[in-house]
């Protein structure tokens, strides 16, 4: 079997097996199972051929050039019931604003000893631009490229609500173009066999050849008929080279809201990957209904970065 990678930032980074690994590994902890330690050897002779390994503890440290709420705090849970070292790294104050590079700055974090270095940032495919230290590497979210972590809970959610992946389609609605949590449910759906709708303002959509299993609608009415799993995705202003279209006539045409729905007589599950921008791109009643999931993707990140670190990790020490 292909060993897990050192480096995930991209959904690309896995095979199917993998990504069936961390949901199995997820879903025992979940369940309920004692997380493993992941101690790494601490012989003298192994501490002077691996100086950045200097504890039987991992070390792991997040460094998150932009904000967040759900996803760095749920990769310091993770960490810590893991029964690892944790560090929160603030790049404001770090000596990126000395003018050291970012490379320099991951060199500096291996030599203080972190094992996994955790990173978000508005630059995209750090790995095509930064050399990478060995240490494992977990993308965070990078510009508008992809987030792979937040895709896998997804997906793992998804599983969670009774769903077939393989049978299930799933409407991303919104900024599309701009949303790095789309392009990694894009890449990781059809991957497991399902079907994807995009449906947005055009400008907002991702054009050309998109592959078999990924289909833009024009209305949401469409995407609403078609899909099981409604994802509405916030307006990524941060991103917006240009001057944002007018918010109003996307709160009009593509605001999913329970009023919508029941007009329509549709129950589709509700995904949302925070932060909710409530009347924009999702109404209030839908976050009150059942019908609406993002919470139960909270509890669920937990879980499968609780797993992803631990792969990582076992891979790291075997490597």
């Amino acid at each position: 079997m292909k060993p897990f990678p050192l480096i995930l930032e991209s959904i690309k980074d896995l095979n199917k097996g993998q990504v069936q690994d961390v949901f199995k590994l997820a879903k025992s902890f979940k369940n309920g199972s004692e997380p493993e330690g992941i101690p790494f050897s601490s012989k003298e002779k192994d501490l002077k051929s691996n100086p950045h390994f200097t504890s039987k503890t991992p070390l792991i440290a997040t460094f998150f050039q932009e904000p967040s709420t759900r996803t760095k705090n749920s990769f310091a849970i993770a960490a810590k019931r893991l029964k690892t070292d944790y560090v929160d790294l603030a790049p404001q104050f770090s000596s990126l604003k000395k003018g050291e590079d970012l490379e320099q700055t991951f060199i500096t974090l291996k030599y203080q000893g972190v094992n996994l270095l955790i990173c978000r940032s508005p630059l995209e495919k750090i790995s095509s631009r930064v050399k990478i230290p060995k240490v494992a590497y977990i993308n965070g979210g990078d510009g508008k490229n992809e987030h792979p972590t937040q895709a896998l809970l997804d997906a793992f959610s998804i599983l969670e609500s009774g769903l077939d992946i393989s049978k299930t389609t799933i409407a991303l609605i919104g900024d599309v173009l701009h949303s790095r949590v789309a392009h990694s449910l894009m890449k990781l759906i059809p991957e497991l066999g399902g079907k994807v709708v995009i449906c947005g303002p055009s400008d907002w959509l991702p054009k050309g050849d998109l592959g078999p299993s990924i289909e833009s609608v024009s209305s949401l009415e469409e995407a609403i008929s078609r899909a099981d799993i409604l994802y509405p995705l916030r307006i990524q202003k941060e991103r917006h080279k240009n001057t944002v279209q007018n918010e109003d006539y996307f709160i009009k045409h593509f605001k999913v809201s329970l009023k919508k729905l029941k007009e329509m007589d549709k129950k589709p599950l509700v995904f949302h990957a925070g932060p909710f921008n409530i009347g924009v791109e999702i109404d209030k009643d839908l976050l009150d209904s059942p019908l609406f999931q993002a919470y139960n993707q909270i509890e669920n990140s937990i879980y499968i970065r609780m797993s992803i670190i631990q792969l990582m990790l076992q891979a790291s020490r075997q490597s």
